[in-house]
């Protein structure tokens, strides 16, 4: 019974903590993403509805970017879910022959903002410019995980290769954005 001011104590401190963390906002992120990144025929209204039902504040800004504001737990689970959707696609394409015929493997560094498409240069020529497609919405994808993992507006970007798996040659680079 005589410890019943350890309690207390306990208690004030952690309102305290509370408090403080909640007026310096630190219990937020927020992430800006720019409207280069979105599609051009995309329902704005949709989108912000179905991110609001995920507990996310979205503001769209007069240049036309939007931003995502969400609690910790929240921007955690969605950088997991791009990074899971870019390994996802990468194993995907791997896999399927048939397909993605011309993209023999594609390789990543740690960071997921530098990617090599090993292609044979043979099949690519007549697919249409799959490869190039494919590797570009690989890029938009790790350009969001980007953004989401902490890079401003000012300093990110994905470095995505094509080169030939027989000879090593680079056949086109793109860096986005």
């Amino acid at each position: 019974m005589k410890k019943w001011w350890i309690v207390v104590l306990a208690s004030l401190i952690a309102l305290t903590v509370y408090f403080t963390l909640e007026r310096y906002d630190l219990f937020y992120v927020e992430v800006t993403i720019p409207s280069s990144l979105f599609i051009s025929d995309i329902n704005e209204e949709e989108l912000i509805s179905s991110s609001e039902k995920e507990g996310i504040l979205v503001t769209k800004n007069e240049d036309g970017s939007m931003t995502y504001r969400m609690n910790r737990l929240k921007h955690y689970e969605k950088k997991a879910e791009y990074k899971n959707i870019i390994i996802h696609t990468i194993q995907d394409i791997i896999a399927d022959d048939e397909y993605y015929e011309p993209i023999y493997d594609v390789t990543h560094n740690k960071s997921l903002n530098q990617f090599t498409f090993f292609i044979d240069k043979s099949k690519s020529e007549g697919s249409l410019g799959l490869d190039r497609i494919v590797s570009l919405l690989i890029g938009m994808n790790a350009a969001l995980y980007q953004l989401y993992n902490g890079a401003s507006l000012d300093n990110y970007h994905v470095n995505v290769r094509l080169q030939d798996k027989d000879t090593d040659e680079i056949i086109s680079e793109t860096t986005l954005p």
